[in-house]
């Protein structure tokens, strides 16, 4: 099971974390295909499934997304199509808004964040060609939700006890003991060891961090990540950790996860990043896509009848530049509150080597950074910080790949956000230091139809620990963290 990996670092007095000491790294990328063809040349239909128009998220999406996704589909020749769920729905629609595509190769159902307009773009350019397989998920130790049609899963990470680890502790009979705590305060759910998560199953990650102090007390720290991003966190406890005393350290748990339980349930609700959704009522009727007119579209005259017969995977991939034309591909901040200073870095290279599939579980990889194209948008700051991290001796900086942590769904496929962490070297400014990675890929098309790996990975630096870099003024550890965002692709070595 996979999360991104954070250490939490408590205060010995006040026994309260002081940071969530986020190590990941641009964990890079893998997979793709080999050149499809010709540039996508339009065709094929989209169709969108609505439910209550009343509905927060069905407003949101209507009013402010319905409408981008129209116009991009028009520059495409895409056809849209909504279908109120009134009517009834196919089987395969658990929640709305729902966004499939279809032409005559198949039917495939859009995978993230309706907010994300390039998301949209990229899924109707990839599925176009390489319409969705029949994919399964196993999840371990998760927490499940039936509601109505829909069904909602939170894989968990409980980490080791922290702390003062009391004599004869049992590790495997705390972990068992703390997600049945976990599962009864979330009264709803149901825990299941094993679950086989479909592609219309929505996900929430939970990652917990149990840690005992000095004084008898018991504190847990949470995270909660959205299944589109496994980076940046949407809620997270960490200032104000859960808490009881050690005796009682189930009931903390249970505690947990009635709140869990709810912010589960406030996200999927929410219209600030779009991973609400509302579940389809049971009652709805299933009506069949040929019922309800949704036919897959006839092939274009002279189409391939099986365009996506042809694809391969390779396994070497060199970086390709930015996910879209302008955009960074490494940002860089201070934790708030002097996440001001902040910049990016706009040269990157390197390379990966994967396993045959292609499976990222032995794979091997080297990417680097020239410290000269740092720019925090101010030349005399710039000036300084190129001074302090000693540009001139080491222009250069890496990060090499050792070994895989963890990972869901080693071998790449088009459809699917691959997950992994990993454990690397960092060489920066001569300091070789051990780096624990998580990041996520995804391979896609590009528009001339040509394979590309998308990766989004992060990974923090304690600056005055490692480097002896003294950060902005501030409070600590925020003026002496820096987070690093990676977004870029890839593309097959030449």
């Amino acid at each position: 099971m996979l999360f991104c990996s954070t250490k939490i670092v408590y205060d010995q007095d006040m026994k309260k974390p002081l940071q969530s000491s986020w190590i990941r790294f641009c964990a890079l990328a893998l997979l793709a295909l080999a050149f499809v063809g010709n540039a996508f040349a339009g065709g094929g239909e989209m169709v969108v499934f609505l439910g209550d128009a009343k509905n927060p998220v069905e407003k949101d999406f209507k009013e402010k997304y319905l409408p981008q996704i129209k116009e991009m589909a028009k520059t495409q020749g895409i056809s849209v199509t909504e279908k109120n769920i009134v009517k009834g729905a196919p089987e395969q629609v658990k929640f709305t808004p729902a966004i499939f595509f279809q032409n005559h190769l198949g039917r495939s159902l859009f995978i993230g964040r309706y907010q994300n307009i390039d998301k949209v773009r990229t899924f109707v350019r990839t599925v176009s060609r390489m319409p969705q397989g029949q994919a399964t998920n196993e999840k371990h130790d998760v927490l499940v939700w039936e509601k109505e049609r829909a069904r909602i899963y939170s894989p968990i990470k409980l980490t080791p006890l922290d702390g003062v680890i009391p004599p004869g502790f049992d590790q495997a009979a705390f972990h068992k003991a703390g997600l049945e705590a976990l599962a009864k305060g979330a009264s709803n759910a149901q825990l299941q060891a094993l679950f086989t998560a479909q592609r219309n199953d929505r996900a929430m990650y939970l990652a917990l961090y149990p840690y005992h102090g000095t004084d008898g007390k018991f504190f847990l720290s949470a995270e909660m990540y959205s299944q589109f991003n496994c980076i940046e966190p949407i809620m997270k406890r960490f200032d104000k950790p859960f808490e009881g005393t050690y005796a009682a350290w189930q009931k903390v748990l249970e505690e947990a996860g009635g709140v869990l339980q709810a912010e589960v349930f406030k996200q999927l609700a929410s219209t600030t990043k779009g991973d609400g959704l509302v579940p389809v009522p049971a009652k709805t009727l299933t009506k069949t896509w040929e019922e309800l007119g949704l036919n897959l579209p006839k092939a274009p005259e002279g189409a391939a009848a099986n365009a996506a017969s042809n694809v391969k995977l390779g396994t070497s991939w060199e970086f390709a530049g930015p996910v879209e034309p302008g955009a960074p591909v490494l940002n860089f901040s201070f934790l708030a509150p002097v996440d001001n200073y902040a910049g990016e870095i706009k040269v990157l290279f390197g390379d990966l080597e994967f396993s045959d599939g292609p499976n990222i579980e032995n794979t091997i990889g080297k990417f680097g950074i020239e410290t000269a194209s740092l720019t925090m948008g101010d030349f005399g700051l710039d000036s300084h910080v190129k001074e302090m991290i000693a540009m001139l001796e080491h222009p250069k900086a890496f990060f090499t790949f050792e070994k895989m942590l963890s990972m869901e769904q080693p071998k790449l496929a088009f459809g699917t956000l691959t997950q992994f962490a990993l454990r690397g070297e960092l060489d920066f400014m001569g300091i070789k230091s051990p780096i624990d990675v998580t990041a996520q890929m995804e391979p896609v098309l590009d528009d001339q139809g040509a394979a590309r790996i998308s990766v989004y990975a992060s990974f923090s630096l304690r600056l005055k620990e490692k480097y002896q870099i003294d950060g902005p003024d501030g409070p600590s550890p925020s003026n002496d963290t820096m987070q690093f965002f990676l977004n870029f692709l890839l593309k097959p070595k030449a």
